[in-house]
């Protein structure tokens, strides 16, 4: 998949989401930051590829502390910094229901780490699954919800909620043909 411009964004009428090739510099603090990835793909990362994400909150013992956890126990995930900084891995299981890019649970874990803030995801994955896995991210996000609730009435002069923003920032590793992956 091929971007036309480095910035894409998807919009909605309560959160913009862009795409993003690379790590950009941010303070988790300021903005929450979600690294998500398959267990090999977090392996691969060092500290110095994910630093400018998590630095000055989270220490690099933090970092490879909170590694070893999700590591160990895959498709879990693990806050670095309270509300601020999480690492989730993708399960290790695939069947002929799931695809190799495990795009289903991704949407479930960006669903479950949703906030109301603007918010960073880093996506590590290989570039043959950069399409699935951002489409599941963009339907976390609906452009509307079925259910019904009363809504509050607006004040005449009143200014409109700011939509938040989702930046979704892809960080690839290398393709390689590892013992129990699946192709279809």
């Amino acid at each position: 998949m091929y971007f036309v411009s480095p910035v894409c964004n998807m919009s909605s009428s309560s959160v913009n989401i862009k795409f993003r090739w690379g790590l950009s510099p941010s303070d988790p603090e300021q903005n929450p930051v979600l690294i998500v990835g398959q267990v090999a793909h977090l392996n691969s990362l060092t500290w110095s590829d994910v630093r400018c994400k998590l630095e000055p909150r989270v220490s690099e013992e933090a970092w490879r502390r909170g590694l070893s956890c999700v590591t160990s126990s895959p498709g879990d995930s693990v806050e670095l910094w309270p509300r601020a900084a999480s690492i989730a891995s993708l399960p290790v299981r695939c069947s002929r229901h799931s695809a190799p890019s495990r795009s289903h649970a991704l949407a479930k874990i960006v669903r479950g780490t949703q906030r109301a803030t603007d918010e960073c995801i880093v996506l590590v994955c290989r570039k043959r699954d950069v399409y699935a896995s951002a489409v599941a991210i963009a339907r976390s996000f609906p452009l509307y919800g079925a259910r019904t609730a009363a809504a509050p009435l607006a004040a005449a002069g009143s200014i409109p909620a700011r939509p938040s923003t989702v930046t979704v920032e892809l960080q690839l590793v290398k393709e390689e043909n590892k013992q129990g992956e699946c192709y279809f």
